[in-house]
């Protein structure tokens, strides 16, 4: 592993200088192993710390096979955040797989994205060797990753694939034709697409495999309402703090895709909140939820989807979403009202029917329905 190591260090610096102006990486973790087992890992926030820490590393021995990379894996999700991105650089066969339902269970929850480079394997090294090859393959499928199997002196192609991969956070991948052995690899980046079909045709001389990485961005539209919602005018965009606000999301019609739940990132803190979405029973498209937000909490929120077909997450966020702002000294408004719901005012003779309207008004208004005859009618006001 000697020469692998070497290769990492000349060329770890472009990865670094990339990641050190990105926002979206809060940690960085380094996890070196052996035959026997991996080591403390190194933690850190700093990219540069993370390269003098690799800098530092020697190969050492290279003779034993198999090695226990699958536990360094297993430490790499648990103690990295959701979403990472976990490499591994080995050139050894997996010494155990008793790990694997772990680490597969590890990558459901935490959605991360395993890459392995493969510069050997013991049968090259150690022909008495032992150990476990297509556990890898296991791992990538289940991680959202892949296998690259590649010739030591390629891994600087190794760090070009990196440098494009966290530019972007590709939401599908499509792997061609198994991994056979290829020693080399090229990476063709294509931006700017507009919607339509495209076709890419790769030509080798011998056996080829290629991996479509690309970014499902979901949109969909968002509201908030102290009251359970029917349709996104029964809301607004900024949510009222210190109560329970429930969320309304809509999506466009899209065939083979489930909505499982939202993620409010809040501004200037690591808190991160997780929310169930539920189908709204009566509109189709739009999902529910309820959340308890304080004053002064911005935050933003991202929608994550599955498409039942592919098995892919599909996400999309929201600008930064900042509370109402209840301390603002407000000036008198006559009140206005506008009926919302139905759409039509035509109700058929001895049916229910439920109306909804908004007022405006400062100060707050007394609100009331009443029918022809004046009698009061039962209603109920969101604030």
């Amino acid at each position: 592993m000697e020469n692998e190591i070497q290769e990492i260090q000349q060329n770890i610096p472009d990865i670094m200088n990339v990641l050190a102006n990105m926002t979206e990486f809060n940690y960085y973790v380094l996890i070196p192993f052996n035959d026997a087992e991996s080591v403390q890992p190194l933690v850190t926030t700093n990219p540069y710390k993370l390269m003098d820490s690799l800098n530092e590393l020697r190969g050492s021995g290279g003779k034993e096979c198999p090695e226990d990379s699958l536990s360094a894996i297993q430490k790499a999700l648990e103690i990295s955040e959701p979403e990472s991105y976990i490499f591994l650089f080995t050139d050894g066969n997996a010494k155990y797989v008793h790990q694997l339902w772990t680490i597969e269970n590890l990558c459901r929850e935490t959605r991360s994205q395993i890459v392995i480079f493969l510069t050997g394997s013991c049968s090259d090294r150690d022909p008495g060797g032992v150990g476990h090859i297509d556990v890898y393959y296991h791992i990538a499928r289940s991680c959202s990753g892949t296998v690259f199997n590649i010739a030591a002196v390629n891994i600087r192609k190794a760090f070009k694939y990196i440098r494009n991969i966290v530019k972007t956070d590709y939401n599908r991948i499509v792997n061609h034709e198994p991994f056979a052995g290829y020693k080399e690899f090229n990476v063709v980046r294509v931006s700017n697409l507009k919607t339509g079909t495209y076709r890419a045709t790769a030509r080798s001389q011998g056996s080829a495999y290629v991996t479509f990485y690309m970014r499902n961005k979901l949109r969909f539209e968002y509201g908030f309402s102290p009251m359970f919602p029917n349709s996104l005018k029964e809301t607004c965009l900024r949510p009222m703090p210190g109560r329970t606000n429930y969320i309304l999301i809509a999506l466009p019609e899209i065939e083979n895709l489930k909505i499982n739940e939202a993620l409010l990132d809040f501004v200037g803190s690591n808190l991160t909140k997780r929310v169930m979405l539920y189908e709204h029973p009566t509109r189709k498209g739009c999902y529910t939820s309820s959340v308890l937000l304080e004053p002064g909490k911005a935050f933003r929120m991202t929608i994550i989807g599955k498409n039942i077909t592919t098995y892919s997450d599909i996400t999309g966020s929201t600008i930064i979403i900042q509370t109402q702002n209840q301390n603002i000294q407000a000036k008198y408004s006559s009140p206005t009202s506008e009926i919302i719901q139905p759409d039509t005012a035509l109700i058929d003779y001895e049916t229910n029917a439920t109306l909804v309207c908004k007022v405006r008004g400062y100060p707050k208004p007394q609100i009331w329905w009443e029918d022809e005859n004046r009698n009061t009618l039962k209603s109920e006001v969101s604030a």
